[in-house]
């Protein structure tokens, strides 16, 4: 943001001029620039667009501006930063035809995706993708794999992975066996993912190999996304029939723990 109020005066061929400032441009950015002139202000605008996706912003704004100068908003909250002419095509979007089913959990509804989008592609990370029905049924199997463990209604699983496909698979496998899931930042400390692994009461941990050396000395079971995923074709794909209610939890997140040890908060289906 730039402010600019002083004007170089000169005189030639008897003539006053005015010589106005000008201030470099900044690459991958938005500038503004306001210039106090004799007569009038001056508002100027530079938007990067090969920086920002939003290629109507320098209407926005000027929208922004014109809804300030006019005086009719009584706060921030009055202000449209969408343009009038998209107005018609949200609400079009935001049009409810029917009432959304209840769905008692996150796993009912996923489920019912993937009878409707079966082949399509539900999650893509680098050049690894899974359709929905490739992920419904990893996921299937690696719950009752939690089961073999002991993993139920009930129980926690912490989930330690970098963000990869897996890491879907993890969450869902875990929410249909009834457990909760505990993400923990692979970039943590040792000693952190250690005391939420330990503080969260966590009766599994999947992992991958390049963290298993951060987990230490536990009594949960581990299971390595890359070492022990051939085991898991020995269990049905099919969907469990025991589904989590509303009520279950569904995960729990730890802070960052900047005043002391991180504390563990926790969500449940139905939503707080």
């Amino acid at each position: 943001f730039n402010y600019f109020n002083f004007l170089a005066e000169h005189i030639w061929q008897g003539k006053t001029l005015f010589t106005e400032l000008q201030s470099a441009h900044v690459d991958r950015t938005v500038q503004c620039f306001f210039k106090e002139l004799p007569d009038t202000w001056l508002m100027q605008l530079w938007c990067d667009r090969t920086t920002f996706d939003d290629h109507r912003y320098l209407e926005r704004v000027a929208w922004l501006s014109k809804q300030i100068v006019d005086g009719g908003a009584q706060g921030l909250g009055d202000l449209q930063f969408v343009l009038p002419d998209e107005l018609p095509q949200i609400a079009q979007i935001n049009k409810v035809v029917e009432a959304l089913p209840a769905f008692g959990s996150i796993i009912e509804s996923f489920e019912q995706s993937v009878l409707q989008h079966a082949t399509k592609e539900a999650v893509r990370r680098g050049d690894r993708a899974l359709n929905y029905q490739d992920l419904n049924a990893k996921a299937n199997r690696l719950a009752r794999a939690l089961h073999d463990q002991g993993v139920g209604r009930g129980d926690r699983v912490a989930i330690l992975l970098s963000r990869r496909v897996e890491m879907l698979v993890a969450v869902l496998g875990v929410l249909k066996a009834g457990a909760a899931y505990v993400p923990v930042e692979a970039s943590y400390p040792c000693d952190r993912i250690q005391y939420i692994i330990r503080d969260s009461g966590a009766k599994a941990v999947i992992t991958e190999d390049c963290q298993l050396s951060k987990i230490g000395e536990t009594s949960a079971w581990l299971f390595d996304v890359d070492a022990d995923a051939p085991q898991l074709s020995l269990y049905s794909s099919e969907n469990l029939s025991a589904k989590p209610g509303a009520d279950d939890e569904i995960y729990v997140i730890y802070t960052s723990g900047s005043t002391g040890q991180p504390k563990g908060a926790s969500v449940h289906h139905r939503g707080e």
